[in-house]
Formats: structure tokens, C-alpha cells, sequence
């Protein structure tokens, strides 16, 4: 739950968070309206071939896992939703141990403080679920044929956890590995080549668990040497590492995001919520750079070698390719 407001509306703004908050009302009539919203929704998912292959991605490698589901549902777990189930699922979740409020911007914290144990005070109980369990990372490899223009490549590694202590090092190495137009994946697959528009990488840490992307699309024409080309990638950071030049561009790259995106409230917002959820604590900017600027050659090589070992990279192949595509260099499972 979360709004935007200008300052002089925050009592009111909060209140009505609250009142949705607890005592929200699910009648039969309204939650079969927002089912059928919501597969709809689902429908336009399934319409873009850009979100399949994520999806498709995601099931693979935390296959069994909560994390590997799509956050919107399936459509038979939607059509099976009913007002008493959620109300068991808010009595389960909707604890004082599991609830954090964040604010910021232009808020008197005193006065917030004040309003919030007014409102939820008399909450009670604990969380009955618990933490999630851990996900076991599965190095899957799946081609999946689908008609469309282009072919959507994913490579995924195990990552770090927002709670693990080299997740400093991680964000550097994606952002070597592909944060950027300065970076290996963008130069030379892009750049240097012309064989893609869009290459990138993206670190995701959750709360015990992480997980490293390597996102492409381009022309069935290209697809075997864009997998190529990223595969050489993994395999020559593995061995090699990063250079201390890579290193040091990276380090000013996430510290200038970093500090850059403080300038927006919403963001400030996230991040004491996600700080409090995962670590629970307020993790500042100053000790974040601090950590970031501590991470030497050695610790991002380390991880480079572990990520990026043959053995720990899966790999989904999505678009107008064949079961046999990429056979010639790891063999892949057909998915229907």
C-alpha cells in the first residue's frame, strides 16, 4: 500500500492507507470483478513474448519455489481466489512483527509516529507464516518455441541475498558485466557487433536469495551468436575477473545511481522499506559507498568465478527457433 501526496495531505492520506489497511471489504461481487481484471491482465502478459520468456526464465530456475511463480498468478489460482481465502491470508500475514511504515519527504516523523499507533495499535498477533523458504537455484536450460519477430535470450546465475556480505561485490560485477552502455555485454554485442538493440544485466537480491540476468533480443538470424557471445563472456570473466580500470568505472557508476536516486522521495521510500524487510535495519547511503569502495579486485573475481562457472549458468531460449536450437553448444530441454 503506498501513495504520492502533497505534504498537507499526509494525515489524511495515512488514515485512508489504514482504513484499507485493516478493514477492507472483499464482497463475492466485487472480487469476481477484479478477477476478471486481473486475467485479463494475465492475457496481455501472455500476448508479449518479452514477458513469456521472463516468465518461462523465472519457473526454471527456482523451479518449486514461491519465487518462481509470476507475482499476477495463473489463471486457475485467480479464478480460485474467494473472499474467505483472503481474509485467512490477511489474518496469517497482517501481524505487528510483519508490517513496516515508511515515509519521505516533507513528514514530521513525530506526528507520523503518533498517527500510525493510533491506527494500527490494537494489532495483534504473529506472523503464522513465517520467512519463506529457501529457493534452490536449478541451472535449467529450456528452449521454448513461440511465433514472434524476435528471439529472447536469458541467461540467469545464483546471486546474493540482500543479507549477504558480498552483495556489494555482485553489484559491481553486473554492472561491469552489463550495467550500461560502458559495459563488456553492451560493447560487444551491440556496439561492436550491431547484433542486438537491448543487452543488459541485472543483480535482483532479495531477502534469502539472489539471482544475476542476462537479458537479450534480436532476429532468429542472430540468436546462435548472441548465445555464443554472452556464454564467452561468462566463461572469460570467470577466468579472468574484471580489470582494475572496470572496477573503478563501476564503483562511480552505482555510487552516481546510487546518490542520484535519493532525489527522489519515492525511491528514499522503497529503500528504508526494503532495508527494514530484508536486513532489518535503515542501511544509509554513506555506508552503502562505504562498502562499495571497500570491495577490492580479488573479491569481485572470486565471485566471477563462482557465478559464472559452466555448471551454475542456465539459459531460456524463447521465440520462432526450433527444439534443437543450440545443440551444437549445450544441449537444451524442449518446453511446450
Amino acid at each position: 500500500y503506498h501513495a504520492r501526496v502533497v505534504d498537507d495531505t499526509v494525515e489524511a492520506t495515512l488514515d485512508l492507507i489504514g482504513d484499507m489497511f485493516l478493514h477492507s471489504k472483499f464482497e463475492p461481487a466485487e472480487l469476481r470483478k477484479e478477477q476478471g481484471v486481473i486475467l485479463e491482465e494475465i492475457r496481455m502478459y501472455d500476448d508479449s513474448p518479452e514477458e513469456v520468456a521472463h516468465d518461462v526464465f523465472i519457473r526454471s530456475v527456482w523451479a518449486g519455489s514461491p519465487l518462481g511463480d509470476p507475482t499476477i498468478g495463473y489463471e486457475e489460482t485467480v479464478k480460485a481466489v474467494t473472499p474467505e481465502a483472503i481474509a485467512a491470508y490477511m489474518g496469517e500475514r497482517y501481524t505487528p512483527d510483519s508490517v513496516v511504515l515508511t515515509a519521505a519527504g516533507n513528514v514530521d516523523h513525530e506526528a507520523i509516529v503518533a498517527q500510525a499507533q493510533a491506527l494500527l495499535g490494537d494489532m495483534h498477533g504473529t506472523n503464522a507464516g513465517g520467512d519463506p523458504p529457501q529457493p534452490t537455484f536449478v541451472p535449467a536450460n529450456v528452449v521454448r518455441h513461440k511465433d514472434c519477430e524476435q528471439v529472447y535470450v536469458l541467461f540467469g546465475s545464483e546471486g546474493t541475498s540482500a543479507r549477504d556480505e558480498c552483495r556489494y561485490s555482485a553489484t559491481l560485477l553486473d554492472t561491469v558485466l552489463g550495467g550500461g552502455m560502458a559495459s563488456r555485454l553492451f560493447h560487444e554485442i551491440r556496439e561492436k557487433r550491431g547484433l542486438v538493440y537491448s543487452v543488459y544485466s541485472s543483480h535482483n537480491p532479495y531477502r534469502n536469495a539472489g539471482l544475476l540476468t542476462v537479458a537479450a533480443s534480436t532476429s532468429p538470424t542472430h540468436a546462435a551468436e548472441v548465445v555464443s557471445l554472452v556464454r564467452e563472456e561468462l566463461a572469460r570473466m570467470a577466468e579472468h575477473g574484471v580489470t582494475e580500470a572496470e572496477l573503478a568505472r563501476a564503483k562511480q557508476h552505482v555510487k552516481g545511481g546510487l546518490l542520484l536516486s535519493l532525489e527522489s522521495t519515492s525511491t528514499r521510500m522503497l529503500r528504508l522499506g526494503r532495508s527494514e524487510l530484508n536486513v532489518g535495519r535503515h542501511v544509509p547511503a554513506e555506508e552503502i559507498i562505504e562498502r562499495v569502495e571497500a570491495a577490492t579486485k580479488d573479491d569481485v573475481d572470486r565471485l566471477a568465478a563462482s557465478m559464472f562457472a559452466t555448471e551454475r549458468i542456465a539459459l531460456t531460449v524463447l521465440g520462432p527457433v526450433d527444439e534443437h536450437f543450440g545443440e551444437d553448444q549445450r544441449p537444451l530441454q524442449a518446453s511446450a
